[in-house]
């Protein structure tokens, strides 16, 4: 690879990292964002000069989302909303297309861009623990007027949103941070390394947020079985890393920013609201499935139906706006991006692994499927340029 097109590469995903990690400072709508994500691949087609381009089976899936979501445009409830949303998936195909078809590429750039930008909001979460003053005047100069209110109410309440408005967004960047730390832990166990993965745990718990924490244990323990499968000191290995957790989340339980995880999660238990009232949202997914079986009411269009609110569930929210077919295409999507990641026979990363699981489990609760940053993340995370070497 020459210097030219190393450094174009950087700018790449310089760019694509802004968007995923500070897009909502500069530019908040997410259309316009797609529009300059769909622009910028072009740009790279021509600079890499590409002209056969492959479809590689891990894009079909994409193709199959992109083409219903078009046809929900006759019956869809909100047109307006289901072309914001095409328009990031044209964004996001466009982008895996050349991620795939880039045949001079060093996937160690896009994981250290991911894992430096990633790094800004673990730091800007820590120092909000003991500088709150510090980052709530950073806050009032970047954030809008509604989300530095929401943003300091949340630090009231005992959840760190760090410099994002919402503490879901602060605790999605974290767990990108995460994924590609315990990559480096698992390349080299190094004291820096650990360091940084304690770093980002913390972090984690002060944002609050049960379901990414729940969400990035279980892509720990998946991982960490599937590259250690042949080696037989794995259960000696996985003793002394629940050992350190335990430690570690003892150790959190003592302090009061974090402890309140533990405290919320206990309350909302003996309530029998361990969903957080999220059942009221299901229902009304459902509800809406009854009524559209086949065809759905049109994609992106959950919060017309259910008050202004997202799904909480991508699952249920893709089978309530695209019908069965949308929620069976979600599923080979899923398992086409897991095959491919599995087929990788001379290399394949942790981080892709870790993050791919961390997607499935956090779509049960959360909206991955309809945050634009996680969707860029996980499109770069399952192309052919990430995973192969």
């Amino acid at each position: 690879m020459n210097l030219t097109s190393r450094l174009i590469e950087y700018l790449y995903f310089i760019i694509l990292a802004f968007f995923v990690f500070f897009g909502y400072i500069v530019i908040p709508q997410y259309k316009i964002q797609a529009i300059i994500l769909i622009a910028v691949s072009i740009f790279m087609f021509i600079i890499f000069k590409i002209k056969k381009i492959r479809f590689n089976a891990s894009i079909v899936p994409w193709l199959l989302i992109l083409v219903l979501s078009i046809l929900s445009l006759s019956y869809s409830i909100s047109v307006e909303n289901s072309i914001n949303y095409i328009l990031i998936l044209v964004g996001l195909l466009t982008s895996k297309i050349f991620l795939d078809n880039c045949d001079k590429k060093d996937n160690k750039i896009p994981t250290n861009i991911l894992y430096i930008f990633s790094f800004v909001h673990v730091i800007a979460t820590i120092i909000y623990l003991i500088f709150p003053e510090f980052i709530q005047t950073i806050d009032k100069n970047i954030l809008t007027n509604k989300g530095y209110i929401y943003n300091v109410n949340l630090y009231r309440y005992g959840c760190y949103a760090g410099i994002c408005s919402d503490h879901g967004a602060n605790a999605i960047f974290i767990s990108i941070f995460l994924a590609i730390a315990i990559e480096k832990i698992f390349n080299k166990s190094s004291i820096k390394n650990v360091l940084m993965v304690i770093l980002g745990i913390i972090a984690l718990f002060l944002t609050g947020k049960r379901g990414y924490l729940i969400a990035c244990t279980i892509a720990l323990i998946i991982t960490f079985i599937y590259y250690n499968k042949d080696n037989r000191q794995l259960i000696k290995k996985f003793l002394l890393i629940v050992s350190l957790a335990s430690i570690l989340i003892v150790i959190l339980n003592t302090i009061p920013a974090t402890s309140f995880v533990f405290e919320r999660f206990v309350e909302l238990s003996d309530e029998g609201n361990v969903l957080n009232g999220r059942e009221d949202t299901y229902k009304n997914l459902l509800q809406n499935i009854n009524r559209n079986l086949f065809f759905g009411s049109g994609i992106n269009t959950t919060t017309i139906i259910n008050n202004g609110n997202d799904g909480h569930n991508i699952y249920l929210q893709i089978f309530s706006e695209l019908g069965i077919l949308g929620f069976l295409l979600l599923l080979y999507l899923i398992l086409e991006n897991l095959m491919l990641f599995f087929k990788t026979k001379n290399y394949a990363k942790t981080s892709s692994l870790f993050f791919q699981i961390f997607f499935i489990i956090s779509g049960i609760t959360g909206n991955p499927l309809y945050y634009i940053p996680t969707l860029v993340v996980y499109n770069v995370v399952t192309s052919k340029y990430y995973i192969e070497k």
